[in-house]
């Protein structure tokens, strides 16, 4: 996606995503390394071991710090899958774009510490969210877009969660130079 057309992209609606489990790998340092490619192949492995499929779950990434103010060796990302208890909302989206149906069973607490992942629970969120087709420049763009545009336009304020990109399709599907997800701001 390019600088001019988001310009003519509105963010959604405030979707909804619903109440969910996160399992996630926190990885420092995560950007212009393999570390982020690392976590996303060793949560995929895990992802297999508990009998389930990618198109399962949702793949996402939330960023801990804005690496334009935080030095990147103290950036934090978490990678991992979100698990949500209902497809609805985003999710219902992303399914839909999938030509897939969610799973909304999240895995037990055991197979997660067994794997060496953390979990969060979230509550229902409401996002303002904006597709994103495109490379690494796209994205980049898309969140300051978000935050720089879209934002101080609206009445509500971001909620103190992470932001999130919520993966449609998987690099096994595009390619590691393109992303199709979504970029989440949850808000308050």
């Amino acid at each position: 996606m390019s600088v001019c057309r988001q310009e003519r992209v509105r963010a959604a609606d405030f979707p909804l995503l619903p109440f969910a489990t996160s399992v996630y790998t926190r990885v420092f340092d995560p950007y212009g390394s393999q570390r982020l490619v690392d976590a996303y192949h060793a949560t995929r492995s895990w992802i297999d071991t508990i009998g389930r499929a990618p198109e399962d779950v949702i793949f996402a990434g939330m960023s801990m710090d804005d690496p334009a103010i935080v030095p990147a060796a103290q950036c934090r990302y978490d990678l991992g899958v979100v698990f949500p208890f209902a497809s609805t909302g985003i999710a219902a989206d992303i399914a839909r774009a999938r030509g897939a149906a969610l799973r909304v069973a999240p895995p037990s607490p055991l197979d997660v510490d067994r794997a060496g992942f953390s979990a969060r629970r979230f509550a229902a969120l409401e996002l303002a969210t904006l597709p994103i087709q495109g490379d690494l420049a796209a994205v980049g763009a898309a969140w300051q877009w978000l935050y720089a545009t879209y934002l101080p336009g609206q009445r509500r304020l971001p909620a103190h969660h992470p932001a999130m990109e919520l993966f449609v399709r998987l690099p096994e599907h595009i390619g590691w130079e393109r992303f199709d997800l979504f970029a989440c701001v949850p808000l308050a």
